[in-house]
């Protein structure tokens, strides 16, 4: 009886300890505020739509002070506004309503995954994209 009971409590440790380090511990990192998308990024990737207006080599800048550029060959050059709520980004060109909604996939340092909902061009695709520098303040309003 007594092994019955020390092999019954070492299995409710095991599954506690399971659940415990398994959590939906997914969002912690965002939610913590160590999430970070400010500065310059480069698009490694598109994928998805062929209505994109962006293209590997593109730059996105998310300025401090919610100033939002794209630039790139081809003559793009787009400025905006940018705002986060929870994990989507809100771009807006020249409305009140966002014209872009892009779905943070997945963020560190460096590299981040956006999922992206274009308005302007009735698309979806998806950016990969690749930290170039960190922090824009709000004095600095063009890449070196």
């Amino acid at each position: 009886m007594k092994t019955l009971k020390t092999q019954l409590t070492l299995c409710l440790m095991a599954l506690t300890t399971l659940l415990v380090f398994s959590g939906c511990d997914d969002d912690i990192w965002w939610e913590a505020g160590s999430a970070d998308v400010y500065g310059e990024w480069r698009i490694a990737e598109v994928t998805g739509s062929y209505d994109c207006n962006y293209r590997p080599g593109d730059y996105w800048v998310f300025y401090a002070n919610g100033r939002f550029l794209a630039e790139g060959d081809g003559g793009l050059y787009e400025t905006g506004n940018w705002e986060r709520r929870g994990r989507t980004i809100y771009i807006y060109f020249n409305s009140y309503e966002p014209e872009v909604l892009a779905r943070v996939r997945s963020l560190d340092d460096y590299y981040m995954i956006l999922d992206v909902d274009d308005y302007t061009y009735g698309s979806r695709y998806t950016l990969r994209m690749v930290r170039q520098s960190y922090y824009y303040s709000d004095k600095q309003q063009t890449r070196p």
